[in-house]
């Protein structure tokens, strides 16, 4: 009694844990020594009773051992089991056996068996309606020990559906089905492995769960070793591994005799051969050197066998590049035809006179691999083609009609390079070539249009020329000459890497000439401002009447001068003069200035002036 007080007493305060999982429902803890229905033996079962009813379980369990070990802990809502339960080992050290959730009474989600050691052993994944399992089994190692479907049904474990099972170093052991009809009964086709991955086994089982028919057992050499008979479960004869052999042996025979048609050098040459050594073993005594000479002949039979079907693709797949490559290299590119693509067909020639099976699979393989990148090489070829033309049209129409002469010294050196470009025969050379003549176009198309543009921007620009015709024409008649010269020049040129460089020069000139032309108006319009600031404040100031007279004399020469220059720098330059020499005269206005007007009384002459004035 001492002992049941004691675990009310913590049970008392241990029901936070699940307060937050199930409803808060007034109830009481209760403590008592029970009978485990599955051990028999007297346990402590310690729980919670609603008060309503004073035996509805709700809210934590746990069961103990007599010794006080924990062995069962989950809860309980209503009385349904609900939420997260854990169940221990009956043995020491009372490891985690079982552990999973139930939602209203039945089983979800992922329940966990564990080892005596705690190693996992099993996983179970339930789905809603608590019945179809999900089963992974393991080894003590971790490895995966096998894996299926299951039904649960009034607590028994029937399989179902699709299993396979593992061997401990994780090679595959057995793969098959059982019935859905809830019986857990095997059915069709089973299979096993040694751990070598080697088929061991072959089973055959009707819908009764019954052995039916062959079941094939093999040896690690992968060779039938012995056939069994059933019949509904009944064992009716067994052949030995010879009589197997040479079973397998004459299917592996006669299937190879589908050669015969499909590939008449090989049936020929490498089976005709393999069928000598055949027909010489079946005369030997049943011994283990004859059989294992058996297994040689049936691994060459195997082989050729299985190699049929991808021969027949291959032969298939070369047929159709070849027709691929015929219809659109004979047409677009005769002289790689007429050379690289006809010595490849010589190469086809030789691969159907092959008569070994696994020598025509390799040849062949190079061969469709060397036929794939024809097919692929023709797009890019074809692309070159495409841009070549363009390339070509793009620089007929910059330079034709525009530069007769340019366009004829570019046009012979163009078809000279396509010419060369036509003749190759061999696919890479032509990808090569294609490539450096698309550069080589790509160059002249980007030189063309330059001039095209620049040509038309040289018409506009020539408009200068009016401006300085009628604003300066000193200037004009200077320069004229030189532009007139380069014109000529540009327009007698028909080289077009030199054209572009002259109509540059000229395009230079030009802007030189614009820029100039600029400051020529901006400062003869200074120049007129600044004289007529003169004339205000100086020619009615009578204290300064010698600095009016005496300026306007030296800026009358300078004038003259000015207009004289026919080179626009020197006119520019000396327009400056012009312009610092009325600022200096504007700054005496309304000023005294004894020493100057003494000394311009007395000048005379322009360079007496300048002299007065300190002009240098």
């Amino acid at each position: 009694m001492k002992r049941i007080f004691y675990f009310t007493v913590i049970l008392f305060f241990a029901l936070p844990v699940w307060a937050q999982q199930i409803p808060k429902l007034p109830s009481t803890p209760s403590a008592k020594v029970i009978i485990d229905p599955s051990t028999k033996q007297k346990v402590k079962e310690l729980c919670y009773l609603l008060k309503s009813d004073g035996k509805t379980k709700h809210g934590d369990y746990f069961v103990y051992s007599i010794q006080d070990t924990l062995l069962i802990s989950g809860t309980y809502n209503k009385g349904v089991k609900h939420g997260l339960w854990k169940f221990r080992h009956r043995t020491p050290p009372y490891k985690l056996k079982t552990k999973g959730t139930y939602k209203a009474g039945k089983k979800v989600g992922v329940w966990s068996d564990y080892s005596v050691a705690g190693v996992l052993l099993r996983e179970l994944k339930y789905a809603e309606n608590g019945k179809d399992v999900i089963v992974k089994e393991f080894y003590s190692n971790s490895r995966a020990k096998s894996e299926g479907n299951m039904l649960i049904i009034n607590n028994k474990e029937i399989r179902t559906g699709k299993w396979v099972l593992w061997h401990k170093n994780g090679t595959k052991k057995a793969e098959g089905m059982y019935s859905t009809k809830k019986s857990g009964k095997k059915v069709a086709v089973w299979k096993y492995w040694f751990p070598s991955s080697q088929l061991e086994r072959e089973e055959n089982y009707n819908n009764y769960g019954q052995l039916d028919g062959k079941t094939l057992h093999y040896n690690e050499a992968g060779t039938v070793s012995k056939i069994d008979f059933y019949s509904a479960g009944t064992l009716t004869h067994s052949e030995d591994r010879f009589s197997g052999q040479r079973k397998s042996l004459d299917s592996l025979k006669q299937a190879s005799e589908a050669y015969k048609s499909s590939f008449p050098k090989i049936y020929a040459g490498e089976i005709a051969q393999i069928y000598t050594q055949l027909e010489a073993f079946k005369k030997m005594p049943n011994t283990e050197n004859s059989y294992q000479t058996g297994e040689k002949i049936v691994k060459k039979l195997r082989k050729l066998v299985s190699l049929r079907q991808e021969l027949l693709e291959q032969d298939k797949a070369i047929s159709s590049s070849f027709t691929k490559i015929e219809n659109t290299y004979k047409t677009d590119f005769p002289k790689i035809y007429a050379g690289e693509i006809l010595a490849e067909q010589e190469k086809l020639k030789n691969y159907k006179n092959l008569t070994e099976a696994a020598k025509k699979s390799f040849v062949g393989k190079a061969l469709l691999k060397k036929l794939k990148s024809y097919n692929d090489e023709f797009e890019q070829l074809k692309d070159n083609e495409q841009v070549i033309t363009k390339k070509h049209a793009n620089i007929a129409k910059n330079l034709e009609a525009k530069f007769p002469p340019v366009f004829e010294k570019v046009e012979a050196k163009i078809q000279t390079d396509l010419n060369a470009y036509k003749q190759v025969t061999s696919v890479s050379e032509k990808r090569a070539k294609g490539n450096a003549l698309i550069e080589k176009l790509d160059g002249i198309e980007g030189k063309s249009h330059e001039l095209v543009v620049k040509d038309q921007e040289l018409t506009s620009k020539a408009d200068i020329n009016v401006q300085y015709k009628k604003n300066f024409p000193k200037v004009y008649k200077n320069f004229s000459p030189l532009v007139d010269r380069g014109i000529k020049d540009y327009n007698e040129n028909t080289d077009l890497e030199s054209k572009l460089k002259k109509i540059s020069s000229l395009m230079g000139f030009y802007e030189r000439l614009t820029v100039n032309y600029a400051k020529l108006k901006e400062q003869e319009a200074e120049i007129q401002a600044k004289y007529k600031e003169f004339q205000e404040k100086l020619k009615n100031d009578g204290e300064n009447k010698y600095v009016y007279k005496r300026g306007k004399i030296l800026y009358e020469a300078y004038l003259n001068a000015y207009k004289q220059q026919i080179a626009t720098n020197r006119r520019i330059s000396v327009g400056n003069e012009v312009l610092a020499i009325l600022d200096q005269f504007i700054s005496y206005a309304g000023k005294d200035n004894p020493e100057l007007i003494g000394k311009l009384r007395k000048a005379v002459t322009p360079k007496a002036m300048k002299e007065a004035f300190g002009i240098k």
